[in-house]
């Protein structure tokens, strides 16, 4: 890491010499802010990307949720209308054997 060098006065410095100093303080001092503001900038755009990752992640998690979602009902139904095709398969066979039970016992 760069330090910052102080502005001293030297014995038969002119005021031209300490404003250059001054401006080379400052040179210094724009360069580190350029620097800081691009890493700034570069965190930005990678949380900025981090997020729009967490975004799609999320949507694709939703829509495989809901994707489930529908397959179970699906299959439930599927399920309840092989179970109210089972009852009416018993009840039918119930009939036939009471049925079958009366004619042996006339």
């Amino acid at each position: 890491m760069n330090t910052i060098p102080h502005i001293q006065y030297k014995s038969g410095m002119t005021i031209e010499d300490l404003i250059l100093e001054i401006n080379k303080r400052n040179d210094i001092l724009r360069k580190a802010q350029s620097r800081l503001e691009d890493k700034i900038d570069a965190l930005n755009l990678k949380v900025g990307h981090g997020f729009n990752s967490i975004d799609k992640d999320l949507n694709e998690l939703e829509n495989k949720i809901e994707g489930t979602r529908i397959l179970i009902d699906q299959q439930f139904e599927e399920l309840r209308k092989e179970m109210q095709e089972f009852r009416e398969e018993m009840r039918n066979g119930f009939k036939k054997t009471n049925e079958r039970l009366d004619e042996l016992e006339k």
